[in-house]
């Protein structure tokens, strides 16, 4: 079944974080790593990554972290994927990157429907900004 890596799970986690604060403001990596309970160098990777791809920024010195390269309601889901993992595909002969190798390929009659099913999924995850996964989070911080 479709399902996100660890990798994938963390970078939404970090860009929804980085959401519910102020526009501008900095996120440090320990901060991020603390209040997740997750490991510094698994989450300073992922950033980077995030950053070369241009969804965050970093900034440098002693107050220095992460913040959004632009606005969260303009990041998608789909955007975290490519930037994490690349292009992925239900299946091998769906995979840009792969020759379809498949043993079945000259009797396959699932090829066209399952494509039909990638570019359903495609359309939900570029659907989804990060700004719609941090509402909930805002809405539960405004209450508190």
């Amino acid at each position: 079944m479709l399902k996100f890596s660890k990798r994938i799970e963390l970078s939404l986690l970090a860009l929804q974080f980085m959401a519910t604060r102020n526009a501008g403001e900095v996120v440090s990596v320990k901060e991020m790593a603390e209040n997740f309970e997750l490991s510094f160098d698994f989450l300073s990777k992922n950033l980077q990554q995030l950053q070369r791809a241009g969804l965050v920024q970093s900034q440098q010195g002693k107050r220095g972290g992460y913040q959004l390269a632009k606005p969260a309601s303009e990041v998608s889901v789909a955007d975290v994927l490519q930037a994490i993992e690349g292009k992925q595909a239900l299946v091998r002969c769906l995979s840009e990157a792969d020759d379809c190798s498949c043993e079945v390929q000259e009797n396959c009659t699932i090829k066209d429907p399952i494509l039909k099913i990638q570019h359903k999924i495609d359309e939900v995850l570029a659907s989804i900004s990060i700004a719609e996964m941090a509402e909930p989070v805002l809405v539960t911080i405004e209450r508190t």
